[in-house]
């Protein structure tokens, strides 16, 4: 009806989602919300974050094969009411809401990975937003779009079943195996302050470095 694609709309629900004007509920729907409330009492300030979809063409990235380009699609950047897993990672109440960045990543022209970031909201990083379509998720992560210092990481990785809307977006059969590598990053003082679920078509594989803070 407006002439515009499914992934501008999307975005643009996200963008509603986070200012507090629409509020979604999983299994029930999507409803008028207030504009300004936040779940936490307090008056929703909106990010410096806008973006045309259409504007971050892929370029660049980690590790691939030597004639593969590793790239990211942005698919949504927003607030939204934080999965029951998330809640327990990050130590929050059960309706908490979070900020989500979520993207695709690409080697070649095959989508391979499915990835979610999961924020509190007192955490609002400062991405450079032209590096979204190319750095890692390692590299967005740093002090200097967080505002704070990472000093250690617990991570899972574990089988898990593709579900239709991963399956969809990675081109998989609905129920083949992929991997799922889930990282919990903690701030100096070690308070959970960054959730992330990678979901990956088998045999991708993770391949990553930590050093300890200092």
């Amino acid at each position: 009806m407006f002439g515009v694609s499914r992934a501008t709309v999307q975005f643009a629900m996200s963008r509603l989602a986070w200012e507090g004007w629409i509020e979604r509920f999983p299994g029930r729907g999507t409803f008028a919300g207030s504009g300004t409330a936040r779940s936490d009492g307090g008056q929703a300030t909106a990010p410096d974050f806008s973006v045309d979809m259409h504007s971050l063409p892929a370029s660049g990235g980690e590790a691939a094969p030597e004639e593969e380009d590793v790239t990211y699609a942005l698919m949504a950047f927003g607030r939204k009411k934080a999965p029951s897993e998330v809640s327990r990672a990050l130590n929050l109440e059960s309706d908490a809401s979070v900020f989500v960045l979520e993207r695709l990543r690409y080697i070649g022209e095959e989508a391979v990975e499915a990835e979610s970031c999961f924020f509190p909201l007192d955490v609002l990083p400062k991405f450079d937003l032209l590096a979204l379509d190319r750095a890692p998720t390692e590299e967005l992560l740093v002090e200097e779009n967080l505002g704070f210092r990472i000093g250690r990481i617990e991570s899972t990785i574990q089988p898990a079943d593709a579900d239709s809307s991963e399956a969809k977006l990675l081109n998989a059969e609905s129920g083949r195996a992929l991997l799922m590598l889930s990282q919990k990053h903690f701030a100096v003082g070690d308070k959970p302050v960054v959730y992330t679920e990678r979901i990956c078509v088998s045999p991708i594989g993770f391949s990553y470095t930590t050093q300890a803070a200092g």
